[in-house]
């Protein structure tokens, strides 16, 4: 094979490198963004006192969290995904055992771990070295 083609071989597979990167960016982005949202709603339901409503969005949470697991496995570190799979189901857990200031105190670290992973696992320069 000459030079050429080499040069050629390797700029293709550094752009499919990047695209895949950008691809399962977007995805996580997506899916860490939700994921906040959900968790910032039921923060606000438990400070509310709504705690019916409260035990429906942790659910939800719950059922969220349980799809996006099995793909974040894929590209993501797994001593995270068993850290934010712990809280959310403990908050899951306290809000339907009426232990509402603990699931409140459990949306607050889930929270961090979000937006902990979403900055690990973004596009920068000291992510790569």
């Amino acid at each position: 094979m000459n030079n050429t083609v080499k040069v050629i071989v390797i700029i293709v597979f550094m752009i499919v490198i990047l695209v895949l990167n950008w691809l399962v960016g977007s995805y996580t982005d997506k899916a860490i963004n939700n994921m906040e949202a959900g968790v910032a709603q039921l923060k606000k339901t438990l400070l509310a006192g709504n705690y019916e409503e409260s035990k429906k969005q942790s659910e939800k949470l719950r059922d969220n969290w349980n799809e996006y697991e099995n793909k974040f496995a894929y590209f993501m570190d797994h001593e995270e995904i068993e850290k934010l799979s712990v809280k959310v189901a403990a908050i899951a857990e306290n809000a339907s055992n009426k232990e509402y200031e603990l699931a409140l105190e459990d949306s607050i670290e889930t929270k961090f771990l979000l937006e902990h992973v979403k900055d690990k696992l973004k596009w920068k320069l000291n992510n790569v070295f």
